[in-house]
């Protein structure tokens, strides 16, 4: 029984951190685009399906990323732009454009 929990636990914690990724990604396209919680998370989810990438590895390199290229006080679009659309590991495998999803 005494293992069973442990395994109960470690998976919990392990939940517990991936979602906390993704809502951090999540956090920051609301911040950056000036989205509500839906439609950021649309917007994550269908980056993550165009280019294939699992959608918490998606989340840890765009925050990776977004704070590679945030200067202090200053959040400026368009480096985010290029980061979301146009990162390399998130380039889809056909080379097509496509829109992100509409805001709701």
């Amino acid at each position: 029984m005494a293992y069973e929990d442990d395994v109960i636990t470690a998976k919990v914690a392990e939940i517990t951190e991936h979602r906390a990724v993704i809502e951090q990604a999540k956090g920051m396209l609301m911040l950056v685009y000036g989205l509500e919680a839906g439609p950021a998370f649309d917007l994550l989810k269908w980056r993550s399906q165009k280019s294939n990438v699992k959608l918490r590895r998606l989340a840890q390199e765009l925050i990776d990323d977004f704070r590679a290229v945030r200067e202090p006080g200053i959040i400026a679009r368009s480096p985010f732009d290029r980061l979301l659309l146009g990162h390399p590991a998130l380039v889809d495998s056909d080379g097509a454009e496509a829109a992100p999803p509409a805001a709701n």
